[in-house]
């Protein structure tokens, strides 16, 4: 998983992680993750294009705030 979201070719994370047979990687991979190596990938790609566009969408809304990252919201300027 690591390999693929470092953009890696799936024939070349197979490789380098032993297996001989592309479809005895793909097939273990979907078993044990749920996705094709590929579906991965794509699913990282989009994810990395999110994350570039909206970066604080993945941040922890407390975590952000504590930070000084959001504005206050109305509610909170008149509880304060």
């Amino acid at each position: 998983m690591e390999l693929l979201q470092a953009h890696l070719p799936v024939t070349a994370v197979c490789f380098s992680v032993g297996f001989e047979s592309l479809s005895s990687f793909s097939g273990l991979f979907k078993r044990t993750v749920g996705l094709t190596p590929s579906a991965y990938l794509k699913q990282q790609q989009q994810l990395k294009i999110q994350v570039s566009r909206n970066p604080l969408q993945f941040v922890p809304a407390c975590f952000a705030h504590q930070n000084g990252w959001t504005q206050k919201s109305n509610f909170e300027e008149v509880t304060e």
